[in-house]
């Protein structure tokens, strides 16, 4: 079989068809996403009043929120990976962004022990310790890249 055939296509029309499947996927997990993230939202907040007592309802939300927030941390990771690799880190940078498992700020928090920040790297660094004493650094995983 010629290297350029595989399982009866061509490279390229497989190469296509993977492309077109993930595309799909995209448009539907996007589509999932608007249309329940207001029921979902409705939920949450009803489970909480309804569920849990005042003292325990407030770390209900607490855990939410930041499961939440590090949810669009690794998402804005993937999404912005080009943007940030050129904009936050120089090019001689070992850690780039990009890894789905991993947040922005474990990637700043690298990069920032490496001293590969670029300026606009390090203010966004300063600002997120700023609102979390430490942050970048306390949010390093080292199981990742």
């Amino acid at each position: 079989m010629p290297p350029n055939e595989w399982l009866g296509g061509s490279f390229y029309t497989i190469t296509m068809r993977k492309l077109l499947i993930s595309i799909l996927l995209l448009i539907t997990a996007v589509l999932l996403l608007v249309i329940l993230i207001l029921p979902s939202t409705c939920l949450v907040f009803f489970i909480g009043i309804f569920l849990y007592k005042k003292k325990s309802i407030l770390h209900y939300y607490g855990v939410f929120i930041k499961d939440l927030a590090y949810s669009l941390d690794q998402f804005g990771n993937v999404l912005c990976q080009e943007l940030f690799n050129v904009t936050l880190i120089n090019i001689k940078s070992e850690h780039l962004f990009g890894n789905p498992d991993e947040t922005i700020s474990s990637v700043l928090g690298k990069n920032e022990l490496k001293h590969t920040l670029t300026k606009l790297g390090k203010l966004i660094v300063w600002i997120l310790n700023k609102i979390d004493f430490n942050h970048t650094k306390n949010a390093i995983e080292e199981d990742e890249n």
